[in-house]
């Protein structure tokens, strides 16, 4: 089972994305002199190149007048940015789904196990390495 603060933390992804502004979001720059080429993302329609409505930007990740977001990445930020939005969950939803996956393995194989040992024995490297992957499963 995951560690305490693994679980708070997922439960604070989750809380996270679920208070942040409805997706799609997508990535646009406004190309005129006000704005000089400013990268952003915004959710909701827009005219491509120009600036949407404040309500619908979510995050600027160039503006250069005044200068307060420059990086040379600004294109790859916003793209993140606005894919995290619809990945986020998405993340967290299979994370779910192979706890509970790993969690119904190591039921079955605790449930199997013991029949295991009375038709084979105690002994020998199936056993032991079964043993071993409950131990894994349990423990993760």
């Amino acid at each position: 089972m995951p560690e305490r603060s693994e679980i708070e933390w997922l439960e604070q992804l989750r809380a996270l994305a679920g208070m942040a502004d409805p997706g799609p979001w997508r990535v646009d720059r406004a190309d005129d002199d006000m704005a000089m080429s400013a990268h952003f993302v915004a959710r909701g329609e827009f005219r491509a190149g120009r600036w949407p409505n404040a309500h619908q930007v979510i995050a600027v990740t160039l503006l250069q007048s005044p200068n307060l977001a420059l990086s040379e990445l600004a294109r790859q930020n916003a793209n993140f940015i606005a894919a995290a939005r619809d990945g986020v969950p998405r993340l967290l939803a299979e994370i779910e789904r192979l706890f509970m996956q790993r969690q119904h393995a190591a039921e079955s194989l605790r449930r199997i196990l013991p029949v295991l040992v009375q038709q084979l024995g105690d002994r020998g490297e199936t056993i032991e390495s079964l043993r071993r992957l409950l131990s894994q499963l349990e423990r993760a």
